[in-house]
């Protein structure tokens, strides 16, 4: 349960920094979170 709520708050972390970009790197770096925290 806090390895789940670790990860939204990276992801939103990420999201806000990262900011507006395009969907398809969006996509990449999705996956890349994915593969990265399972």
């Amino acid at each position: 349960l806090a390895t789940d709520q670790l990860r939204a708050v990276d992801k939103t972390r990420l999201i806000r920094k990262v900011g507006a970009i395009e969907a398809a790197d969006q996509a990449r770096i999705s996956a890349a979170l994915v593969e990265f925290f399972s």
